[in-house]
């Protein structure tokens, strides 16, 4: 991120909430232009298009948005917990 937004800071947070998961990464950087905001073709290179392409296989989603300042990178993946008795059955 560095590379492409001259951020300082990056954050970065994971979290697991009613079967997803979720992987956010933000940087105080200058932020993304609209046509990338809005994932529009041609306008993003290999690495944000790998990336979503990934989440999609999955059954995720993949979102960019400005953070005012700089850019908020989230991906959301369906998740299975298996609870104790799933567990027990399995084993």
């Amino acid at each position: 991120m560095f590379r492409h937004s001259e951020a300082r800071n990056v954050f970065v947070g994971l979290t697991f909430r009613e079967g997803t998961v979720s992987l956010s990464v933000r940087d105080d950087g200058r932020g993304v232009g609209d046509r990338i905001v809005q994932l529009r073709p041609g306008s993003y290179g290999i690495g944000i298009g790998t990336m979503r392409e990934r989440a999609r296989e999955f059954g995720g989603e993949f979102r960019v948005s400005n953070a005012d300042p700089g850019t908020l990178v989230e991906v959301i993946i369906p998740s299975v917990v298996p609870t104790m008795q799933n567990a027990q059955m399995t084993a």
